[in-house]
């Protein structure tokens, strides 16, 4: 598990890396309330408190105390309750692919 403090900026950066410009599955969970959506990660920005995800359409931006874990194919953004999960369309099964149109379009099936 990787906190975003001091020199982890490096750590951060590679843990992210694979995310960045495919489209991914973004898992949000805060309390009783989960938000999936899919998307294309466009940026990464991360500071020793923050982390900033910039997408076409909009950003997330987490601050304060961030924990972030790798676990195989899926990436874990912990912050104050609140949980953000990735994992690449590449590496989701089947049943959990119903595309979006951006997504579709993105990975070759506009037809689905």
């Amino acid at each position: 598990m990787a906190s975003v403090i001091g020199d982890a900026h490096e750590e951060v950066q590679k843990m992210l890396q694979p995310f960045l410009n495919t489209p991914v599955r973004i898992t949000y969970t805060n309390g009783g309330t989960a938000l999936v959506f899919d998307k294309v990660i466009r940026t990464v920005n991360d500071t020793p408190n923050s982390i900033l995800m910039a997408f076409n359409d909009g950003a997330i931006l987490f601050e304060g105390n961030i924990e972030i874990k790798l676990s195989g194919e899926l990436l874990t953004i912990k912050q104050n309750g609140g949980c953000l999960s990735l994992v690449r369309w590449a590496d989701l099964p089947k049943e959990f692919r119903p595309y979006s149109k951006e997504i579709a379009k993105l990975v070759g099936r506009e037809s689905v």
